[in-house]
């Protein structure tokens, strides 16, 4: 299992995921967003099955 952060509109949330697909769902339904603004949800994997990932602070 991963663990990512996912942005949309200025909030921050954690995701345990196995994709950053299914990360993103998941973002998108506890934000409560519509299914058209599902893309507009930013993923960046930040461990890998419990391994901190170096993040490039440039991306955010």
């Amino acid at each position: 299992m991963n663990t990512y952060h996912c942005f949309f509109a200025r909030k921050k949330i954690e995701i345990q995921a196995e994709t950053s697909y299914e990360a993103q769902q998941k973002a998108a339904k506890m934000l409560e967003l519509s299914a058209k603004k599902q893309s507009q949800v930013t993923v960046v994997l930040v461990a890998k099955d419990g391994e901190q990932v170096e993040v490039n602070p440039n991306i955010l």
